[in-house]
């Protein structure tokens, strides 16, 4: 999920002021992550846009999980997809107290760069993960599987 809203302000200044700080005239963009009703409004639509995503994507896809695997799938996708967008809000917000960069900049340069490294980490801690649960038999905590029937016990250990 990509939160950037900027609101742009235009910065009026007396005529004295503008002549001893031209930089201070120009338009200045604040760029807030969480600030006001629309950006969180964005939030929403972007949380809705990324569920119906999924959504999409299972009736796609061949053969097509039932509704409790698919749910028990997109849920831990949602969950990790929240916490990764958590970490780059509270980064972005952190990281602009500094004055270096506005949160939008800051989230964008996290998301990047989770999106990069994360994956490449992912796949490496996956791969051992299914190491380990194939080498003790942790069969419970074979990612994706739930039993037949499903069970929420399963989903619950993998989440």
């Amino acid at each position: 999920l990509a939160p950037c809203v900027c609101v742009h302000t235009r910065v009026y200044m007396s005529a004295a002021a503008a002549s001893s700080s031209p930089a201070a005239s120009s338009d200045a963009a604040e760029c807030s992550l969480l600030g006001g009703p629309f950006a969180i409004c964005v939030q929403i639509g972007l949380a809705a846009a990324a569920i119906a995503t999924l959504v999409v994507k299972r009736h796609t896809e061949r053969p097509r999980r039932p509704w409790l695997v698919w749910f028990f799938d997109a849920s831990k996708q949602a969950f990790a997809g929240f916490l990764q967008h958590c970490v780059n809000l509270v980064f972005g917000v952190a990281f602009a107290a500094s004055g270096a960069a506005s949160e939008c900049a800051w989230y964008l340069t996290n998301f990047v760069i989770s999106v990069v490294c994360g994956v490449l980490l992912l796949n490496l801690a996956m791969a051992g993960y299914n190491r380990c649960v194939d080498r003790f038999g942790l069969h419970l905590l074979r990612s994706g599987e739930y039993g037949k029937p499903p069970s929420w016990r399963p989903w619950l250990m993998q989440m």
